[in-house]
């Protein structure tokens, strides 16, 4: 099941904001029983949007639920939060779209470990970044 919305909180002179929310939830079980292997946890988040003419920005939070609803041989997966913002600019250059761009993600600076991923007790997810650049469309 998958849900998604987003409701416009106000258009004021200073811009439009925006709330959105979002869940989803997996599951899946074997035929003769024992549930299937790295079936993603439930997640649920909102986010807050802004936008005023050529800006935009946002911030978001995402649950993702602990999975202990494994398959043989399979471990379980803690669950975790994650925080993330941007910032961006857009105008026209040359008949081309340009857009510069600020952004962070997992803020919180979470241990992420991904329940689909073949690799999560291994390697983690990268930690706290920060990135900043220019998008071009043609």
């Amino acid at each position: 099941a998958e849900m998604e919305a987003k409701i416009t909180l106000a258009e004021l002179d200073s811009g439009r904001y925006q709330l959105r929310l979002m869940a989803d939830r997996v599951r899946g079980d074997l035929n003769h029983g024992g549930h299937l292997p790295r079936i993603a946890p439930d997640r649920f988040g909102a986010g807050l949007d802004w936008s005023r003419g050529a800006w935009r920005a946002g911030v978001s939070a995402l649950r993702h639920r602990s999975q202990d609803r494994v398959a043989d041989q399979e471990t379980p997966t803690s669950g975790y939060t994650v925080f993330d913002a941007d910032l961006a600019y857009s105008f026209a250059w040359n008949e081309r779209e340009i857009e510069l761009f600020v952004q962070g993600r997992n803020l919180g600076d979470e241990e992420i470990r991904v329940h689909t991923s073949f690799v999560k007790d291994l390697a983690p997810q990268p930690g706290r970044s920060m990135a900043a650049g220019i998008r071009a469309w043609f």
